[in-house]
């Protein structure tokens, strides 16, 4: 029996407590979900962040998902002090066909 070959996941959830490992993190996350899921990633709003390196910001975050081919295409206020984002594979857009003149 043991585990699928193929991605399942429609959605992951991840809760990151730092930078740290966050490629890795999102690597693995990656290859767990199907071609048309998502992965929704909750960290702290700006304000509520401090100066610690415990903290990940929007743009260490986009930059992890660049990296495993993923684009953030919604974000949502949770409480006061956290927000989620959405991030999805990118797709290729189809090529717009040339009319001839």
């Amino acid at each position: 029996m043991g585990l699928p070959r193929q991605p399942t996941l429609g959605i992951a959830l991840y809760w990151p407590e730092s930078a740290y490992n966050l490629d890795t993190a999102f690597k693995w996350m990656r290859s767990k979900i199907t071609e048309y899921g998502a992965m929704w990633v909750v960290i702290l709003k700006k304000k509520h962040r401090g100066n610690d390196m415990l903290s990940v910001s929007l743009e260490e975050l986009q930059q992890a998902a660049q990296k495993v081919d993923m684009i953030d295409n919604k974000t949502v206020s949770l409480s006061e002090s956290e927000y989620g984002i959405r991030l999805v594979p990118r797709r290729e857009r189809p090529q717009k066909k040339s009319v001839a003149r």
